[in-house]
């Protein structure tokens, strides 16, 4: 073999063995907007608007956490009406209308157990829009608090 093709066989083996075959899309999924939460009838209901067209787009992760600072790295996921965490807590399809989703949070839960709500317990929400399809979300919601009461 002539030895001053060698680098450039060496080159061109370590160029088409570096893993660049194939490129990942650049996933983006809107934020949700508007999240308010009030304390009503001994339980609190969140709503907030969402714009979802992504066709990725799989639902809505709403995090609780009674420390605000904390609530993006140690937020506990609200679970979905079937009781699970490992879902989104809202399941939507994409759509090109601005849709007002809604959920009511009755007890407060972490990764060990569940327990009601405490009287005058600040709690702090947060929602992310999710992929199944990427296992991806997206840009935080607005930060809603309440402050949760049994009287009102």
């Amino acid at each position: 073999m002539n030895m001053k093709r060698f680098p450039l066989i060496l080159l061109f083996t370590l160029l088409c063995s570096c893993g660049i075959e194939t490129f990942q899309p650049v996933i983006s999924l809107a934020p949700p907007l508007g999240l308010k939460a009030t304390s009503t009838n001994k339980q609190i209901l969140l709503e907030f608007w969402g714009l979802n067209s992504e066709e990725y787009f799989s639902g809505y992760y709403i995090y609780i956490y009674v420390n605000q600072e904390e609530l993006l790295t140690k937020g506990f996921v609200v679970p979905d009406n079937e009781g699970y965490t490992n879902r989104p807590t809202i399941r939507a399809n994409p759509t090109t209308e601005m849709t007002k989703f809604s959920k009511w949070v009755s007890y407060y839960t972490n990764s060990i157990s569940a327990g009601p709500l405490q009287e005058g317990q600040t709690y702090f929400f947060v929602v992310k829009a999710y992929s199944d399809q990427y296992n991806a979300y997206g840009d935080p919601s607005n930060i809603a608090d309440v402050v949760y009461h049994t009287n009102d």
